[in-house]
């Protein structure tokens, strides 16, 4: 399973031994979490949304079977990242807007020789019109909601994740520590945003979202997509920058620089 890019690093030995203790024969993954996780990369910009539109003509869905290859079923916009960036080899494309991909994943399922067995969905990301269309797909298969199952799933990390996790940590503490001590009041939310971003793909970051969740950046490096307020930042001003690495790790911090006002120390704390 594991091609060019890389182990797969997430811990897929405790997902197989839950998914056999509740009797389910293969997962679909649906969410951003999830496909994410199973996936070893992440979607930027438009693609990204479309991972959490519950009606998206262009979904993307993982079908991960306790036994046999993984597959990712992508529309054609999606399908080339994950041929540069998955740990993951497996793709089958198919038409959006003119094809649903739970046809295909359907057919995937009788490829693995599932119909009769049991087959998670992420009911919360799955729309009413879907999951009736996914009944009809599968009316001899028992399926289940493996939302809980995907969250215990990823409640224990592996040595490989926490490495991730740590290096995307002292990327950013990096950024900060060479951008913060340089902002001075006047300068705006968007500049000093700008440059942490800078700082980050410099380092090596894959892609960066604002606070907002709007992308600030493509997974290439190039310059970051400025979306954060042009408000001139005063002595008590605070940040907020969420990174992901291009080792798949995501942190999450906030600076403040000054004296904050009460108000702002009560919602720090």
């Amino acid at each position: 399973m594991p091609n060019a890019h890389g182990k797969i690093i997430a811990n897929t030995e405790r997902l197989h031994r839950l998914m056999d203790e509740e009797g389910v024969s293969a997962i679909v993954a649906r969410s951003g979490k999830n496909f994410t996780y199973l996936s070893g990369f992440a979607y930027p910009g438009t693609l990204a949304r479309h991972l959490e539109f519950p009606d998206s003509p262009r979904e993307v869905l993982l079908v991960w079977p306790r036994t046999g290859e993984p597959v990712m079923v992508l529309n054609s916009y999606a399908a080339p990242l994950a041929r540069r960036d998955s740990w993951l080899e497996r793709i089958e494309v198919y038409d959006d807007y003119a094809e649903s991909p739970y046809q295909r994943v359907a057919d995937m399922v009788g490829q693995l020789g599932l119909t009769g067995e049991t087959v998670g969905f992420e009911k919360s990301y799955i729309s009413a019109n879907r999951w009736e269309e996914i009944t009809a797909l599968l009316p001899n298969a028992r399926l289940v909601d493996s939302t809980e199952l995907m969250d215990r799933v990823r409640w224990i990390k592996t040595p490989e994740e926490v490495a991730a996790l740590e290096a995307g940590a002292r990327l950013l503490d990096e950024a900060y520590l060479e951008v913060l001590p340089t902002v001075r009041p006047g300068d705006t939310e968007r500049l000093v945003h700008s440059r942490i971003i800078e700082g980050c793909l410099r380092r090596g970051a894959n892609w960066a979202p604002t606070a907002s969740s709007t992308p600030a950046a493509t997974p290439w490096p190039t310059a970051a997509r400025a979306t954060w307020p042009s408000r001139p930042a005063t002595s008590s001003a605070t940040t907020m920058c969420h990174t992901s690495t291009a080792i798949r790790a995501t942190s999450l911090a906030a600076s403040a620089w000054g004296i904050p006002p009460t108000s702002r120390r009560r919602s720090i704390r």
